[in-house]
């Protein structure tokens, strides 16, 4: 028998689940705006600068198989030149698989064009109540001792 890591949260009455925006959670943790990071992790495998400098490309990804490193900057989404909103847009866009990502990248001096066809829709984790399970999550964190 496999090993199934959320096991536990299924028995504590949570389940994974996977929406188009980023829990409030997950808002509230965002960084000062000169820090922050347009994270794509869980739909493309790639987090970026707000320059477009990749910061990580996670292994076996969409990103990953399409050859892009952190040593490569992001210069333009479909011609257009880059921005979260962008991207974010391209990944929402090529849901039903009619339009591919084109990707304007540099590495040093060289320029390449990048076409990712991901079609799982923008990715975000999240937390959610199974229906009908009892709630032991919370009276076994939030409940006063």
């Amino acid at each position: 028998k496999a090993y199934d890591s959320l096991q536990g949260l299924r028995r504590a009455g949570w389940q994974l689940s996977w929406s188009e925006t980023p829990s409030r959670f997950a808002r509230s943790a965002e960084e000062p705006d000169e820090q922050r990071r347009d994270d794509f992790s869980w739909s493309l495998g790639l987090q970026l600068r707000r320059d477009g400098n990749i910061e990580a490309v996670l292994w076996g990804s969409p990103a990953f198989h399409a050859g892009l490193s952190r040593a490569a900057q992001v210069l333009a989404v479909n011609g257009l030149s880059y921005k979260s909103q962008r991207l974010s847009d391209a990944i929402s866009a090529n849901k039903v698989g009619q339009a591919p990502m084109s990707l304007l990248v540099r590495e040093a001096e060289r320029y390449r064009t990048v076409s990712i066809d991901y079609r799982g829709g923008l990715r975000y984790p999240q937390l959610t109540r199974i229906d009908g399970s009892p709630e032991r999550l919370d009276a076994a964190i939030l409940q006063a001792r």
